[in-house]
């Protein structure tokens, strides 16, 4: 292996593992209610650094945050209407309360501000991966390609990021927002199977490889359902939260076992045929 494509592959797996922490600083946000720290975006309360206190805020900070977000959502609305999205699109031009903007919170905004720098540093590393690529893509043209589509794929993600935002973390924008980033997760690990070449894998392991895939997929938009069934019945209390959710819920949890099966068994086939060694070849 060249220097070149080692060092190409030490960046992918570096890009990788910041991609799994900057979904964790996610799930963070989500879980903390942080979600809504900042009001604007790419700047937090039109500013590259935020504030800490609202005394350094307008007195009417809330209302022009609001109008700033509703215009926003009513050219986003244009969008999905020019899709074919016009029931969509209708409730998020009409529905005021998208548009109310919360008290400021330090605590929050610092949370979804450090969410926004992760984001930025996997840009840049999007950036860096896809120069790599065009170093090395005489080896293999997906070197190059690949980089370039996750590049592609993590502008839209930023740019929809701000449509969570402004559509005051409406429920399918988040799951829009959480499947591309398994998006991203998939084409860096297809790419560094590539680098390392196992793509040529036995049919066995590759089918254990997507059968697993798929598996975690489905868990994954189980995993959606809940959420969008627990949001709708939030007004409840907490302790009536997993009763509102339904049977959705408990599919979830039971087929969470089927998941976890299906990855132990998977990495035991992979290190059976020596896919770990192969990883840390180069290091």
């Amino acid at each position: 292996m060249s220097t070149r494509i080692i060092k190409f592959k030490k960046l992918s797996l570096v890009t990788l593992w910041m991609v799994y922490a900057l979904i964790a600083v996610g799930a963070t946000v989500r879980a903390t209610g942080a979600g809504m720290g900042c009001p604007d975006w790419p700047a937090c309360f039109g500013s590259v650094v935020p504030p800490t206190s609202a005394a350094e805020l307008p007195p009417d900070y809330q209302q022009q945050f609001s109008n700033y977000r509703k215009a926003k959502n009513e050219k986003f609305a244009k969008y999905l209407s020019y899709f074919g999205m016009e029931e969509t699109a209708k409730k998020i031009a009409t529905d005021e309360s998208i548009n109310q903007e919360a008290v400021f919170n330090p605590a929050k905004t610092w949370t979804e501000y450090f969410n926004r720098l992760a984001g930025a540093a996997v840009g840049a590393m999007m950036i860096l991966l896809l120069a790599r690529g065009f170093q090395v893509r005489l080896h293999n043209p997906l070197f190059f390609w690949l980089p370039l589509a996750l590049l592609l794929i993590t502008i839209f993600q930023g740019w929809f990021g701000s449509i969570v935002v402004s559509t005051n973390l409406t429920s399918w924008t988040v799951s829009v927002h959480l499947i591309f980033a398994l998006l991203i997760v998939t084409l860096l690990v297809y790419l560094i199977t590539h680098i390392n070449k196992t793509e040529n894998l036995p049919l066995k392991l590759r089918l254990s490889i997507l059968a697993t895939w798929l598996i975690a997929a489905v868990q994954l938009m189980l995993g959606v359902r809940v959420r969008e069934a627990v949001e709708g019945v939030s007004n409840l209390p907490r302790n009536e939260w997993i009763d509102g959710a339904g049977n959705s819920f408990l599919i979830h949890r039971s087929f969470a076992w089927v998941t976890s099966a299906a990855v132990v068994f998977l990495l035991v086939i992979l290190r059976k045929n020596g896919i770990f060694n192969s990883l840390s070849k180069g290091f």
